[in-house]
């Protein structure tokens, strides 16, 4: 869920290799995040037993913040609703 503390802004003072200022990224975990992380967990093992799939290794730890694309969201492209896909 979205929160106050996190957010992105652009660091003035430093910029990359090509010149571009730098983003100073503010993020930390809720007690919201582990507990929809340890819900997910328990529902993905009792899809996978249902399935009946053999699970090799489950670790149910947090990934550190930015180390995943999939933590980042998602977002539409294009030019309207015509070019959206489901």
């Amino acid at each position: 869920m979205q929160t106050f503390g996190n957010h992105v802004e652009i660091e003035k003072n430093s910029v990359d290799a090509w010149g571009i200022p730098v983003l100073r990224i503010h993020y930390e975990r809720t007690e919201n995040d582990r507990a929809m992380l340890k819900d997910a967990f328990q529902n993905l093992q009792e899809l996978m037993q249902a399935a009946g799939a053999e699970v090799q290794l489950a670790d149910e730890s947090l990934s550190t913040p930015g180390a995943i694309s999939h933590e980042m969201g998602t977002n539409a492209h294009g030019q309207g609703s015509e070019d959206q896909r489901p």
